[in-house]
């Protein structure tokens, strides 16, 4: 069932890369909307769950966007998920909505498996719920590629592959879900183009003269998923324009 405008939305995350584009979208949809973080007038804290109840309160519908990818991040990732679950089930939260990440079965890294069993929470709870996972966004590959290029020397691997996908079109995509209502595992998202990281490099860098080195790299560890394409779709929606 949809949730319908002038709903009372909750934000985590809404400081983020794609919660700084999604609260106004929701806003301008009609929305009322709960921007919360770790400060401001819906100030949580998923680590230990100070906050939550008020910030959930009189919610009907949650965009659940917080992660901390470097440190406490079972903690928030997974025990901030279970929290903000049950808080969203005594609340009678009508659409948990969660976007993931595309990949993280494959990729054996920590925080991907913190997000994987995040998404367990959440399709295991009783909460009305969709989960979609989505690739690299552009603003992503360019934060990744312009700090790498601080060096003279980079290190790309040829055959690591992305599908970067606009994050302004994600959170016109999400405020649709919201409308839309639960639906549980949505199709993931992606954008139009795979292309792998020395081609990232050279989009980035411009002019900018740099020695790259692509050839000769072992595939060790999580590099050989990225070089079967982990991080790509194996089906679902593409949208948007390509990386530039």
């Amino acid at each position: 069932m949809a949730v319908g405008l002038a709903t009372c939305i909750l934000v985590t995350g809404a400081t983020g890369r794609l919660g700084r584009l999604l609260v106004p979208a929701l806003q301008q949809a009609g929305h009322d909307v709960r921007a919360g973080g770790r400060r401001g007038p819906w100030a949580h804290d998923l680590g230990t769950g100070e906050g939550l109840d008020r910030a959930v309160e009189g919610v009907e519908a949650i965009v659940h966007l917080a992660s901390s990818p470097s440190r406490r991040t079972r903690e928030v990732d997974v025990d901030g998920t279970a929290r903000l679950l049950d808080a969203a089930r005594t609340e009678g939260v009508k659409h948990f909505l969660y976007p993931s990440i595309v990949g993280i079965h494959r990729i054996p890294l920590a925080y991907y498996r913190a997000k994987l069993d995040a998404e367990r929470a959440v399709a295991a709870s009783d909460v009305p719920h969709t989960i979609v996972r989505i690739t690299q966004f552009h603003v992503f590959l360019r934060e990744i590629t312009e700090g790498l290029l601080r060096w003279p020397v980079v290190l790309a691997p040829a055959g690591v592959r992305f599908q970067p996908i606009d994050e302004t079109v994600v959170a016109q995509e999400l405020v649709q879900m919201i409308d839309t209502g639960p639906v549980g595992r949505a199709p993931d998202l992606g954008g139009p183009e795979v292309i792998d990281l020395p081609e990232v490099l050279r989009r980035v860098r411009g002019a900018r003269r740099r020695w790259v080195i692509s050839r000769g790299i072992p595939s060790v560890g999580p590099l050989r998923a990225l070089r079967e394409g982990a991080l790509c779709l194996e089906q679902g929606r593409i949208l948007g324009p390509a990386f530039a």
